[in-house]
């Protein structure tokens, strides 16, 4: 169907999440991530973290946004491939892409991140125009492993790492 050629090495590839007609395509090395169409070849994309690298790149909950994680886990970016539109959370606490979950309608993204004094912390964002968080909490965690939404996205699936051995389940109760 197409060939694409990108300037060094591939570290991630990912279709898009609503009908596959996108190309996620990171090139960690260089900080970039190109995004193709392909419907469309001359449409693409190329996102560039800069001096603050990439450590990690996937889509949001559907085609319009692409999500990346900066080296040293400093900001979770949120590109809007539509309106153009850049959004910073701070801190996630991991790199490789655990630690953020969406529910299943979608409508909502929870993260795992760290605090300022480097402790868990979970936000629970509307992923709607602007991207508001709607709460942060401290679950009680030693090391959060991963989190995950329940199928009817009332609840928050919390597993602390292989030290603790615990799942924790919050029920999420937002307006």
């Amino acid at each position: 169907m197409h060939n694409f050629t990108f300037v060094d090495l591939v570290t991630q590839v990912e279709w898009s999440p609503v009908d596959g007609s996108l190309l996620l395509v990171a090139v960690g090395k260089r900080s970039l991530v190109f995004v193709k169409s392909l419907h469309d070849p001359d449409w693409h994309c190329k996102i560039d973290e800069g001096i603050a690298g990439l450590a990690h790149a996937q889509w949001g909950p559907g085609n319009n946004h692409v999500l990346t994680v900066s080296d040293f886990k400093v900001r979770l970016t949120i590109w809007g491939l539509a309106d153009k539109s850049v959004q910073y959370i701070k801190s996630p606490k991991h790199e490789d892409g655990r630690g953020i979950a969406f529910s299943p309608s979608r409508k909502m993204m929870a993260v795992a991140q760290r605090n300022s004094e480097a402790k868990d912390a979970i936000g629970v964002y509307d992923v709607g125009k602007p991207w508001n968080c709607l709460t942060t909490f401290n679950p009680d965690t030693f090391d959060l492993e991963d989190l995950r939404f329940s199928g009817d996205g009332q609840s928050l699936i919390v597993w602390d790492s292989n030290l603790k051995c615990k799942i924790l389940i919050y029920q999420l109760q937002i307006q």
